[in-house]
């Protein structure tokens, strides 16, 4: 990556760091080391420090005192729950959304749900699942309840290494669409409960069915991880050794003194 500028230093590492832990390029249980960051993105460690504190606060990395920061990381059932409190979330936002929307908030819905079609189309399943998060995403926004995203969105950023799409996803992409389209014109209709009961009850379930499979999957690309960092601290570590076997020997600094000046350096210190 190139070096990042010094305007609005900790804001943008904090973006670079929040977008490489979203994108799964630092997976959950990853450490993030101060030193090495710093090195790679040519800052100090002062701003590395304060985005590892921002992250923390929004839930994307844990800091304790011997490790230091590391990706968060969730178990099948912390998974399951965080899943379940999304979707009371979502369905409050729906609620509280529907009498707010207006018509430009509903024409901004229907891109987003074409986009969604246009993708499942295509077969890019990230962007399809990023168009569905931000479909969501604008509900939330039109709830005006500031305590509501900010909750909202700090779950969904723990979520969010764990929101990859896999193969058992792919025949739901159909059913995810037709359920959003009932929800948009239940929204039209100005009927908040229509549009939370057309919300699909299976989705719960087949979280259930993939978390076991995302998590081990994700598991997996961090054991690769891990074992790819300790092979290169061992390169590492050999290749300082053969440098320090290759470096000459420095003699001790009194060693390479004159007699004069080793005399010197062994009398005794006068008495004041």
């Amino acid at each position: 990556m190139a070096r990042l500028d010094n305007l609005t230093l900790r804001e943008r590492v904090h973006d670079h760091l929040k977008r490489e832990i979203l994108a799964n390029r630092y997976a959950p249980g990853s450490e993030l080391l101060e030193v090495p960051l710093s090195e790679e993105l040519g800052v100090s460690r002062g701003p590395i420090r304060e985005a590892l504190r921002s992250l923390e606060s929004e839930g994307l990395v844990e800091i304790t005192p011997r490790r230091g920061a590391v990706v968060t990381s969730l178990s099948k059932r912390e998974f399951l729950e965080a899943y379940q409190v999304r979707e009371a979330l979502e369905a409050l936002g729906v609620r509280l959304a529907v009498p707010r929307l207006t018509e430009r908030a509903l024409d901004s819905l229907d891109e987003r749900l074409d986009q969604m079609t246009e993708f499942a189309a295509a077969g890019d399943l990230d962007a399809f699942f990023e168009a569905n998060a931000g479909f969501h995403e604008a509900f939330m926004e039109a709830s005006e309840n500031r305590k509501l995203i900010e909750v909202y969105r700090r779950l969904m950023a723990q979520m969010g290494p764990y929101r990859r799409p896999s193969a058992r996803l792919r025949g739901n992409v159909e059913r995810s669409i037709a359920e959003h389209r009932e929800i948009l014109v239940a929204a039209r209709a100005r009927d908040a409960e229509a549009a939370v009961v057309r919300r699909d009850p299976s989705l719960l379930d087949t979280a259930i069915r993939t978390a076991g499979f995302v998590l081990t999957e994700m598991r997996s690309g961090d054991r690769l991880h891990r074992s790819w960092r300790r092979g290169r601290r061992r390169r590492r570590g050999r290749a300082g050794l053969r440098r320090a076997a290759a470096r000459p020997r420095r003699r001790r600094g009194h060693e390479r003194r004159s007699g004069a000046d080793r005399g010197r350096l062994q009398q005794p210190r006068q008495g004041r």
